[in-house]
């Protein structure tokens, strides 16, 4: 039986007595990770594990530190032991082993695990996560994939396509793909997830409530479905929602750092950059090395705290790793023209100005067109610098976003910001003027080919 552990006042001699149990050495440990006091929190789950050997939970969140912690090989013998000994049924513990061996570079490793969780489990809460880790391990090995990964789901091939379409911006194509494929697999939750995603990208929020509430309802814990409830309801201003969301979010620490990256975006889109930061930085602490990306998004949460300095030693980082990105060398300008004037800054790894060619249809670019440079935020900054600074791949963006609309309800939208004469409205005209002048460029171009065919025949 557990020791008892007594503590006297001197007035009144009360006795508190304190039950020394597993419970209270679980709870210990999970406050003391909550502190990043990971050693402690080591040493309470051992101490758990000792009073209830046979309980998965204590062993579980032990793999789980210690994989924070970086001992991955010792977390996997803990997964391990409960899959052997306690909770053969336990499927995701061979995803967070899949995981652990990636860290540890053993990609055959993590690939034979990743294809073991898929056949245990083909719709768990991590089958969109794993054929992903599955497609980028068999781009590392250098091959076209296992054969054992070839048509994991019945709907496997067209969910990638749906994906490489939402990836690419094609919105509309990509809905008329998910939408009847997350009806016949009401159980495949990625579609939905991805559905949901969809929905959110052309403003239609409630659509992409309902389908987060299904994915919730298969799957309460599902942490990509809970991260676009949030999002959902702050664009709703569903303010009571969102902060009991948070507080969710903010208690869960996934072993996959895509989810991580998931969580921390979320959490910084809704206000909670601190919370953001922190995740980034566990991130590069403990999970994977360095990235263009993962620098951006760790200087993106410095800049809404306030701390410039910081977020410039992280955009100057990640010129090392491309010094000719576009999307860092315009956030350098940004800061370093502005300041703290267009925070927050959202966080995306995009130029700004190239959202607008996410929009589904003509009236949805027209209208967010004329919003952009209405506000003069920090999209019509971006074109502006595109133009003047940018890559070529970032030139050609803007044209893109020239031609984007027919010449006729282009001229329509920007002739009243080019009769603009006040200061404040210097930058829209600018744009206008020079959306005008490209669009005009192509009409000329197209009507001279045209003359040439004529001649030619």
């Amino acid at each position: 039986m557990p020791k008892l552990k007594k503590s006297f006042t001197k007035k009144n001699k009360k006795v508190v007595i304190l039950t020394l149990d597993a419970n209270f050495f679980a709870d210990r440990a999970i406050q003391a990770w909550d502190r990043q006091e990971y050693y402690k929190a080591t040493k309470y789950c051992r101490q758990a594990i000792a009073l209830e050997k046979n309980n998965y939970i204590h062993h579980y969140n032990l793999a789980s530190i210690l994989a924070e912690m970086g001992c991955f090989e010792e977390s996997n013998r803990t997964l391990e032991i409960i899959l052997e000994e306690l909770e053969p049924s336990m499927h995701d513990c061979l995803y967070y082993i899949a995981n652990n061996y990636a860290c540890l570079s053993n990609l055959l490793k993590s690939e034979e695990y990743l294809i073991k969780y898929l056949e245990a489990d083909a719709n768990g809460i991590f089958a969109e996560e794993a054929r992903e880790m599955l497609d980028r391990i068999s781009e590392g090995l250098g091959k076209n994939g296992n054969p054992k990964t070839q048509n994991r789901h019945p709907a496997g091939k067209e969910y990638s396509l749906a994906c490489t379409l939402l990836e690419n911006g094609n919105l509309s194509e990509a809905i008329k793909h998910l939408q009847p494929l997350a009806l016949k697999y009401v159980n495949f939750l990625p579609a939905w997830n991805k559905l949901t995603l969809a929905y959110c990208y052309i403003d239609k929020f409630t659509a992409a409530e309902a389908a987060a509430k299904h994915v919730l309802t298969k799957d309460s814990k599902n942490i990509e479905a809970l991260c676009n409830m949030t999002l959902i309801y702050h664009q709703q201003k569903k303010l009571g929602q969102v902060s009991s969301l948070v507080k969710t979010l903010s208690k869960v620490l996934p072993l996959d750092p895509t989810m991580i990256y998931k969580i921390a975006t979320t959490l910084g889109t809704v206000g909670k950059h601190h919370l953001a930061y922190n995740l980034f930085k566990n991130i590069i602490d403990y999970y994977e090395p360095p990235s263009l990306y993962l620098y951006h998004y760790l200087a993106l949460a410095s800049v809404n705290l306030g701390q410039l300095t910081r977020a410039f030693n992280y955009w100057h980082k990640a010129c090392k790793i491309d010094p000719d990105n576009d999307v860092i060398n315009f956030f350098i300008y940004l800061i370093k023209t502005t300041g703290s004037t267009h925070l927050p800054l959202p966080y995306k790894f995009i130029m700004p100005f190239a959202e607008l060619l996410l929009a589904p249809n003509d009236s949805a670019l027209a209208s967010k067109l004329a919003a952009t440079l209405k506000h003069n935020g920090i999209s019509s900054l971006s074109y502006i610098w595109a133009v003047k600074y940018g890559s070529p791949v970032a030139r050609e963006a803007a044209k893109d976003l020239a031609y984007a609309l027919p010449p006729a309800k282009l001229s329509e939208i920007l002739k009243p910001f080019t009769r603009s004469r006040t200061s404040a409205k210097e930058n829209a005209k600018r744009i206008a003027l020079l959306l005008l002048m490209l669009a005009k460029q192509k009409e000329d171009s197209s009507k001279n080919k045209k003359t040439i065919i004529k001649l030619k025949k």
